[in-house]
Formats: C-alpha cells, sequence, structure tokens
C-alpha cells in the first residue's frame, strides 16, 4: 500500500523530473503556455456561444420544442449565459493581469477549475440524453489535452466532475436507474482525462525542460567559444609582438651596426681632413660607400621578410643564391644555392629571416676566411625540420673565442648558434672536409624565451 501511494503521488507530482536546475524556468515556460491556450479557449468559447444561443435555443423556441421539456431547455440556456459571462470575466481579468510565473500559473489553474466545473453543469442535462455524452468527454479530454499547470486543483476538479454531474442529473429528476446506468461510463471519462493529463502533462513537461537545458549548454558553449577567441587573439598578438621584437633585435644587430660603422667612417674621415697628422687612419669614401650600400642591402632583406607573413623554402634560398652569388664572386669563389624536398613548405617571415641571417653569417665566413674555391648552401626539408647546411672546401681556422660551453664562438658562430636556438634548433660545426655550418630547426618552430 504504501508503494501505491509513493505510484501515486508520483504520477501527481508538480515536477515529474524532481528539482533540476531549471525547474523553476520550466514551470514557468509552462505555466505561460497553459495560459495562452486557455486564453484561446475562453475565446473560442464566447464566439462559439452566440451561434450556439440561435441554434440550440431560438430554433427550438420558434419550433414549439420547449413545451415539451421547459426544464431542460431552460436550464441549458442558463448554463449558454452564465459560460458566456464566466468566460468574459475571464478574458476581461487575463488582459489586466501581467505576466509572470505566478499569475500565469493561478489564471491557468483556474480557468482549468472553471471548464470543468461548466463541463460538470453542461453533464447535468445530459445524462438523461446517451448520445450527447461524448460532449461531456470531449470538452474534459479538451481541457486534458491543452492545458498542463503545474495545479493539484484540476485533478481534484477532474475527480469531482463526474460526482457533480451524476448528483445534478439526481437533483433535476433524472431516474435513479438512469442515473446508476451512466455512473461507470462517467467515472471511467473522468479516470481516462485524468491520465490523459498526466501523460500530455510530462511530455510537455520534459519537451520545456530539454529546450531549457539545451538552451543552457548552448549559452555555455557561446561563452566558451567567445573565450577561446579571446585567447586565441590575444595568442596571435603576443606572437606578433614577438615577432616584432625579434625584427627589432635583427634590425638593431645588422642595420644598426652597419650604420654604427657608416658613422665611425664619417668621423674618421672629417678627422683626417681636419688633422695634418700622418699617423691618422685613412678612411676613403669607397669604404664609406660599401658600409652605407651594405646597411641598405640589409635594410631590405628585413623589408623582404615583413613584405609577407609567410616565405616558402624556395623563396629563402633565392634570397641566399643572391647574396652568396655576390659575396663568392667579388673573393673570386664559386656559390651554388639548392632547396631540396618540400621546397613550397611555408616558414613565418621572422623565422625565415633568422634562417637567412644564419646563412648570410656563415657565407660571409666561408668567403672570408676558409682560402676555398666554392661555397653550397643546401636548404633542405624532411622529417617536419629545416636544415641549412653551408659547406666551403676550405681549410678552417679556429677562432680565438670560445664559448662557455667549449664550443667556437668567434666568426659570428655565438650570434648564429643564438638565432638558430631562439627558433628551437641547433647549430652544428663540422670541419673534417672543409668547413660545414648546419643549422636545423623545426619547420614550424615555438619561439624560445
Amino acid at each position: 500500500m504504501p508503494s501505491l501511494l509513493r505510484r501515486l503521488r508520483s504520477a501527481f507530482a508538480v515536477h515529474p523530473n524532481g528539482p533540476t536546475p531549471v525547474t523553476d524556468a520550466v514551470a514557468g515556460d509552462l505555466a505561460a503556455l497553459s495560459r495562452r491556450r486557455a486564453r484561446v479557449v475562453a475565446w473560442v468559447g464566447v464566439v462559439s456561444a452566440f451561434p450556439a444561443l440561435y441554434i440550440d435555443h431560438w430554433v427550438p423556441y420558434e419550433a414549439g420544442l420547449w413545451a415539451e421539456d421547459p426544464t431542460y431547455h431552460v436550464g441549458i440556456l442558463v448554463w449558454r449565459f452564465a459560460t458566456i459571462v464566466t468566460l468574459g470575466a475571464f478574458l476581461w481579468i487575463d488582459r489586466r493581469t501581467p505576466a509572470g510565473r505566478a499569475p500565469d500559473t493561478r489564471l491557468a489553474s483556474g480557468f482549468g477549475v472553471l471548464g470543468i466545473a461548466l463541463t460538470a453543469w453542461f453533464g447535468v442535462w445530459f445524462v438523461q440524453n446517451g448520445p450527447s455524452y461524448p460532449m461531456f468527454s470531449f470538452l474534459l479530454l479538451m481541457l486534458a489535452f491543452l492545458l498542463h499547470p503545474p495545479s493539484r486543483w484540476m485533478v481534484g476538479a477532474y475527480a469531482l466532475a463526474a460526482p457533480a454531474a451524476l448528483a445534478g442529473a439526481l437533483v433535476h429528476g433524472t431516474p435513479p436507474p438512469v442515473v446508476v446506468e451512466w455512473v461507470a461510463p462517467y467515472v471511467l471519462t473522468v479516470v481516462l482525462v485524468i491520465m490523459v493529463d498526466r501523460v500530455l502533462y510530462r511530455r510537455v513537461y520534459q519537451g520545456f525542460e530539454s529546450e531549457r537545458r539545451l538552451g543552457r549548454a548552448n549559452a555555455e558553449l557561446q561563452a566558451t567559444l567567445q573565450t577561446l577567441h579571446e585567447t586565441q587573439a590575444r595568442l596571435v598578438e603576443a606572437e606578433r609582438q614577438a615577432e616584432r621584437t625579434r625584427i627589432s633585435r635583427d634590425l638593431h644587430d645588422s642595420v644598426g651596426a652597419q650604420l654604427s660603422s657608416l658613422l665611425a667612417g664619417v668621423e674618421l674621415a672629417k678627422l683626417a681632413r681636419r688633422s695634418s697628422d700622418d699617423d691618422a687612419p685613412p678612411v676613403t669614401l669607397e669604404e664609406v660607400e660599401a658600409d652605407a650600400r651594405e646597411a641598405l642591402q640589409q635594410l631590405r632583406e628585413t623589408v623582404w621578410a615583413l613584405h609577407t607573413a609567410e616565405i616558402t623554402v624556395e623563396g629563402l634560398a633565392a634570397q641566399l643564391r643572391r647574396f652568396a652569388e655576390a659575396r663568392a664572386r667579388r673573393a673570386g669563389m664559386h656559390a651554388a644555392v639548392h632547396a631540396e624536398g618540400d621546397r613550397y613548405a611555408a616558414l613565418p617571415a621572422a623565422h625565415a629571416l633568422q634562417l637567412y641571417r644564419i646563412g648570410q653569417e656563415a657565407v660571409q665566413n666561408a668567403v672570408k676566411h676558409s682560402g676555398g674555391t666554392a661555397v653550397s648552401v643546401r636548404v633542405v626539408v624532411c622529417g617536419g625540420r629545416v636544415d641549412l647546411v653551408v659547406t666551403d672546401d676550405g681549410t678552417f681556422r679556429t677562432p680565438v673565442p670560445v664559448a662557455g660551453d667549449g664550443a667556437p664562438s668567434g666568426f659570428g658562430m655565438s650570434t648564429m648558434r643564438d638565432r638558430a636556438a631562439g627558433l628551437g634548433g641547433s647549430l652544428d660545426l663540422d670541419t673534417e672536409a672543409g668547413t660545414t655550418v648546419t643549422a636545423s630547426v623545426p619547420l614550424d618552430p615555438e619561439p624560445v624565451g
């Protein structure tokens, strides 16, 4: 017995799924829906009542049918007017009541009880008319289909509808055998209506609950996407700032150094002109011009790197080819530059510029210090890495400066090693057959530091 009571209590629970984080919102949506439907039913009832007055009352009155059963016809006429007045009163109250979960629930539930009461009153006159019994069932089922406010008042009103109709029929003189005959159909109708009401209520409630949960999940997803977009924007800006920093450092180290050398040459030339000292260091215009051209060339190389967001391996090799051939030609050497592997793999511009500077320094060392006849440059893409290999056929001369790890740091080796490390790579030096400088970095390097 307690188990049966628990099941009945669960069947008529206000929240069939139990309290959830969206229970209040779902209850509000359900109450608003029921109020809108109640408003529509009330308008339909009022509008349809006027044609019914003519068809059900005026026409039979003109035909003299009222004389046969005046009590029945007068009772139905009173019921009709009471329906018009009560439904009109509901619409007036509905118009003056603001929207909200509590007022929506009260109005929808109140209209449901009012409709059930009018239906029970309507059933009083049809107990004695078996063919009209379906109208009683239809009105109750219509309310069960349309109105699902979370209220126990409607369940109680449904339960009282059949006894009220049957008792009213006895009061109005319907023979007891007829009333007894209709007890079972009326009771079954009410039981069916309650079951339909509860089943549909659960379906509608669960639909609203799923919609609310989906809405919350969608809102959380949108917030997460917004956070991801903001984080991505910050990362992009941080990457851009890092590239600006690397480029500014490169401008300082290359163009800045050349301009300082140029300025020093100009100052020395001025001193030589003013001084009659034969020991003043000689500075020619050709040297100043060379420094100026060198600064201009390095500035153009930096602009080349800034011209596009990405530079292909073939583009990097072409730029190195122009530089290496020009330097080797002046030194009477032969230069060859090749791109191998995926020649159209793309590198970020700032990273390509760092590799270019490494190759530039290595070629400069080969031209100035190797004493060889040829220098080759290979840009190789393999296994997600880019290897820049500069080889000459000369004789390696160990630089005097030594780094902390014992590796040679002269001839720009320290700068080249720092550039490679800044791209997450490494720099190796091989002097067994000529001199080979190899800088190996990831194809899509993550800046270090």
